[in-house]
């Protein structure tokens, strides 16, 4: 026998390979069990949806989704004005309610068409975005938010 020889087998043979280089093809033709019983049916996809709805989380619940609409892109936009801001704590804030389920959002946040770029940006539930901003000195200021999954 040769190194690159090919060495075909059946389960029912003894496998004795002697050189390293020899491919070895076992073939299956061993005793085939019978069908098991049907298992019970898993919780599977939330139904109903429509084309171009995503299956989303609804809480941190196994199984608990729900479908959900989104636009190319994945973002939701939303102006705000100084007056949007609350105080609390010494400092301001912004709560964005939003419906992606999702803690794994992305802020884009803009004073007219520059991005400000903020230390606090913050997942607040789910389907919220918080943002804030120092009371003193005051750095409140009006702009937009993108949020994108």
């Amino acid at each position: 026998m040769n190194t690159n020889d090919t060495i075909i087998i059946t389960t029912t043979d003894e496998i004795i390979v002697t050189e390293q280089q020899t491919e070895v093809i076992i073939i299956n033709d061993g005793f085939k069990g019978e069908k098991g019983d049907q298992g019970t049916p898993g919780q599977g996809v939330a139904p109903d949806g429509t084309i171009g709805q995503i299956l989303a989380k609804k809480s941190d619940l196994d199984y608990d989704t729900k479908w959900i609409d989104v636009s190319a892109g994945v973002s939701f936009n939303q102006d705000f004005v100084i007056g949007d801001w609350i105080l609390s704590a010494g400092r301001y804030y912004i709560t964005f309610n939003h419906d992606f389920n999702s803690n794994n959002t992305i802020a884009e946040i803009k004073e007219g068409k520059n991005v400000v770029y903020l230390d606090n940006v913050e997942n607040f539930t789910v389907n919220s975005i918080r943002i804030y901003v120092p009371y003193n000195p005051d750095c409140r200021f009006s702009g937009s938010i993108t949020i994108k999954l």
